[in-house]
This record gives structure tokens, C-alpha cells and sequence, in this order.
């Protein structure tokens, strides 16, 4: 083992490079140098077995920290979204009852449109109405007028008639005339 140093040195780096001294004097005693080897191999795969452990170590902290705060970004995504979703609900609640106050006031649009064109209306029906009551009421009152009148210059015609002896007719139906004729224009006046 002397005469190769490099050798030596390589097996220094290793690990359990403290195994593999103690079995050096042992090796070259025996001359089976190939003892070192297969202890050299085993310190190899050790520190292999090591290293890779350590570094799975490593990448399953560094994976299980992503993973921490993937978890963590989802969480306050999910809270993130679910407030979102909250306040969208609110919003087309409130939409909802919006568009039924606006399908409720469309729906009384024509019912206000009628009514409003029956108050315009009313006036003059109203109107028209009381002209026609009142209309009927004064021919009724002329008719009754000159009813009274005819018969009051009936009365007076007998009267006159029986009072004097002596009919006379053309003065009387002048007067009967003039009476009626007074009363008429009173009435279509």
C-alpha cells in the first residue's frame, strides 16, 4: 500500500476511513490486499447510502416546506374565494330583488298609464255629465213653465170668456200667441 499513496489518500476522503486503517496491517500481513478493497467498497456505498439519505432528507424538508406553503397559498386562496363567492351572492341577491322591484314596477307601468288616462278623462265626463243632468233638468223646469203659463192663460181665457159677454176670439188667440211665443224664446234661450 506504500508504494501507491494516491491510493491512500483517496481512501482518506472516505468516510469511514478509520475501518479501513485497521484493516490494512491485517490485509498485508495476509497478503489478501483485496480486503481493503472490499472495505473500501463498503465504506463507498455507506457514505453513498449516507449521502443520498442526507440529501433525500434534504429534498423532503425542502419538498415538505413547498409543500407547507403551497398549502398555506391554496388555504388563503380558498378563504379568498370563498369571500369573493360571498359577496357575489350578496350582489345577486341584491340584483334579484332590483330586477323583481323592476319587473313589479313594469307590470304597474300600463295599470298607472290606464289610470292616468282615466283621470284625464274624468274632468270632461264629468263635465259632460253635468251638462246633460242639468240640460234635462232645465227643459224639464221650461216644460213645467210653460205648461203653468198655458194653463194659467187658460185660466184667464175662461175667465175672460165667462166674465164678458161678448167672445172676442182674435184678440184672445193674439195674446194666447204672444204668451206661448215669450215662454219658447224664455226656454231655447
Amino acid at each position: 500500500m506504500q508504494n501507491h499513496p494516491e491510493i491512500i489518500e483517496e481512501l482518506k476522503s472516505l468516510y469511514n476511513w478509520d475501518e479501513i486503517k485497521s484493516i490494512i496491517p491485517e490485509a498485508e500481513n495476509l497478503g489478501a490486499y483485496h480486503l481493503i478493497s472490499l472495505q473500501a467498497i463498503a465504506a463507498v456505498v455507506r457514505e453513498l447510502k449516507i449521502h443520498r439519505g442526507g440529501q433525500l432528507g434534504e429534498r423532503i424538508e425542502i419538498l415538505t416546506s413547498k409543500l407547507d406553503d403551497l398549502s398555506t397559498a391554496q388555504r388563503d386562496q380558498y378563504t379568498s374565494l370563498e369571500k369573493r363567492l360571498k359577496e357575489l351572492e350578496g350582489k345577486i341577491s341584491t340584483l334579484e330583488q332590483r330586477t323583481l322591484f323592476m319587473d313589479s314596477i313594469e307590470a304597474m307601468i300600463p295599470r298607472m298609464n290606464e289610470l292616468e288616462e282615466k283621470l284625464e278623462r274624468l274632468p270632461a265626463e264629468l263635465y259632460k255629465r253635468l251638462e246633460e243632468a242639468y240640460s234635462q233638468k232645465l227643459d224639464e223646469d221650461m216644460r213645467k213653465i210653460v205648461a203653468e203659463k198655458v194653463d194659467e192663460l187658460k185660466r184667464e181665457l175662461e175667465q175672460e170668456t165667462l166674465s164678458v159677454g161678448g167672445l172676442n176670439l182674435p184678440r184672445l188667440s193674439r195674446r194666447f200667441r204672444s204668451t206661448t211665443n215669450g215662454s219658447c224664446r224664455k226656454t231655447s234661450g
